[in-house]
């Protein structure tokens, strides 16, 4: 059976509905006009509702926590890593960067992954050469920081 959206009325789609389709369209039962009434007026009541219940959560904002460390991987190696977490909502954009300028592509980054606090954290690694005088930041884009972005250093 189908619904028929401009007269309200269900059609067969098949003989074996033909009992249940002259039964629902009867004017005793009315199952057509009974869904039009809930589709125009209690569905979208309930979703008001719902919307209106969950819009703290919808435009919750909450600023990213960050915190970095580094692993020597050998003497020309070291492996940076860099934890954003506790923030809201989920899209963030995490990346190294090199003495402030340079990019650094990430080798590994993790999914972006709820805690039960309803707030949200990724981490970012990456493998750079063990040298002097280069500075590593772990750069962090979120809407809960407006304008700004997060620039944490890392050192030794």
């Amino acid at each position: 059976m189908s619904l028929d959206t401009q007269g309200w009325n269900w059609i067969p789609t098949m003989n074996e509905a033909q009992i249940s389709t002259q039964r629902w369209n009867s004017p005793e039962v009315r199952e057509g006009e009974i869904r039009k009434n809930y589709l125009e007026n209690e569905c979208i009541k309930f979703l008001k509702k719902h919307i209106n219940n969950g819009r703290e959560d919808l435009e919750k904002r909450v600023r990213p926590e960050v915190k970095v460390w580094g692993r020597r991987q050998s003497d020309d190696v070291t492996r940076l890593q860099c934890l954003v977490y506790g923030f809201h909502p989920r899209p963030v954009d995490v990346k190294w960067v090199r003495n402030g300028e340079d990019h650094v592509p990430s080798d590994e980054m993790t999914p972006i992954l709820p805690h039960p606090d309803g707030t949200y954290q990724i981490r970012v690694s990456v493998e750079v050469p063990t040298k002097e005088g280069d500075t590593y930041f772990c750069h962090v884009d979120h809407s809960s920081l407006g304008d700004e972005t997060l620039s944490v250093i890392w050192g030794e």
